[in-house]
């Protein structure tokens, strides 16, 4: 049981880790122009615009 819960932890941890890679990672290739266009990015986009 105590490994269990530390697995967890672990698990837990390293998915905070590639949520703050994936923040910082994002708008830097997006600046460069290196994200693909996609449907979910094509959507977040037309949203921005229309609030503004």
């Amino acid at each position: 049981m105590e490994t269990s819960a530390l697995h967890l932890d672990l698990i837990g941890n390293m998915k905070r880790l590639n949520s703050l890679c994936c923040s910082t990672a994002y708008p830097v290739l997006e600046a460069a122009g290196a994200l693909h266009e996609t449907r979910l990015r094509k959507r977040s986009l037309d949203t921005l615009h229309v609030k503004e």
